[in-house]
């Protein structure tokens, strides 16, 4: 985002952001954060990993310590188990348009193997992606009927994949020079993630090919991935100076821009939606779920309104809808000693409210030209 300092932030000079992108940015600091427990009380463990606008997905894990895919709805009490029947456990990752990715470790004719895998919102919609009768994978991220994640294959342990729906449809991504790779998300034809190239971990885009793979890692920085991708933004971390610092890429490695704020050692993103970022940051010794409406100054730290007796927490989604901002994640709860999901949410506001606030900026900024040319003058 450019930025002008005679200008409010949000509206700078020569942007082409909509009136209305440019409200929502507005938005962001004029609201509180709101959060809610997602955690079903008969788990020992819980954590969200996607969201859209009224569904969470992640998983629960039982006392017995095997994960259970499911979803919620907003509510701890809305909790859906998903996980296949005869399948040991599994985790989703994504939720979008009623269908969600993720794993599953299911039994085959040599033991038990963790399959990728397509839902539609029970146990019994489970539809096993892996691409090969041996082997393994997992799905990562998904956008209308495009799936994306690791398989393993002859010729490469893990390989980034594309799926439509079907094992019979994958795709292989994996970059001729690569020894790894991982797609973890896709959105409108484009698919994101990691390879390892001469032995550094780059973060990578593709759009539907191995062809199309391209090196997104940062000059100077000794490592990168990328987690998620929406519109021209895609979210990651590279390693900078010995740190991982949050980032976020406009398809380009020169495009990098770091998110890491003032205070933190280390910080990662891990979703991006409208332009927004949310991800993690240490702060002394504690991580904290993260906001970024912009660059690293625009920090937010969302652990500060959860309970009293969280002491960690990460943020792993973004979606915004007409009405809401919703964001998926977890934290350590050092009363319950277990991790337990969680979303926040703000509200999107009215137009009347978007255009007062817009109203106010811009006197504020009248203001503060005038007390600059009153402070010359004199």
């Amino acid at each position: 985002m450019n930025t002008n300092s005679a200008r409010p932030h949000f509206w700078p000079r020569g942007s082409k952001l909509t009136v209305m992108a440019a409200l929502l940015v507005a938005s962001t600091q004029a609201f509180s954060w709101s959060t809610v427990i997602l955690h079903p009380s008969s788990y020992a463990r819980s954590r969200a990993h996607g969201t859209d606008s009224s569904t969470q997905a992640g998983f629960s894990e039982t006392t017995a310590g095997f994960r259970h895919g499911g979803i919620w709805s907003g509510t701890a009490a809305s909790w859906v188990d998903v996980n296949p029947s005869g399948a040991r456990s599994s985790t989703l990752w994504t939720v979008s348009g009623g269908k969600q990715v993720g794993e599953a470790q299911v039994q085959t004719s040599t033991g038990y193997a963790v399959h990728a895998g397509l839902w539609s919102g029970t146990a019994g919609s489970f539809v096993d992606l892996n691409p090969t009768a041996n082997g393994s994978s997992m799905a990562f991220g998904m956008d209308g009927n495009q799936q994306v994640g690791t398989a393993s294959s002859s010729t490469v342990t893990f390989g980034a994949s594309l799926w439509m729906g079907t094992a019979s449809s994958w795709v292989d991504l994996h970059p001729t020079s690569a020894t790894g790779s991982t797609a973890r998300a896709v959105h409108a034809g484009v698919q994101v993630g990691e390879a390892t190239v001469g032995g550094v971990l780059s973060a990578s885009l593709w759009t539907g090919t191995k062809a199309s793979w391209a090196n997104l890692n940062p000059t100077g920085a000794t490592g990168s991935s990328l987690w998620d991708v929406h519109g021209s933004i895609q979210a990651g971390w590279a390693r900078i100076g010995g740190q991982t610092h949050a980032g976020k890429w406009t398809g380009t490695a020169a495009s990098f821009i770091d998110l890491n704020p003032t205070g933190a050692t280390s910080s990662v993103a891990y979703s991006t939606h409208g332009g927004f970022v949310v991800g993690e940051a240490l702060i002394g010794t504690s991580r904290k779920a993260s906001f970024w409406s912009g660059g690293a100054s625009t920090w937010d730290d969302l652990h500060a309104y959860l309970p009293t007796g969280f002491t960690s927490s990460e943020a792993r989604a973004i979606w915004i809808d007409s009405t809401t901002i919703t964001i998926a994640g977890f934290g350590w709860n050092s009363t319950n000693l277990r991790e337990e999901a969680v979303i926040w949410t703000k509200p999107v506001p009215e137009p009347a409210t978007l255009v007062t606030a817009v109203i106010g900026m811009g006197a504020l900024g009248r203001r503060r030209r005038w007390r600059s040319r009153a402070r010359s003058s004199g």
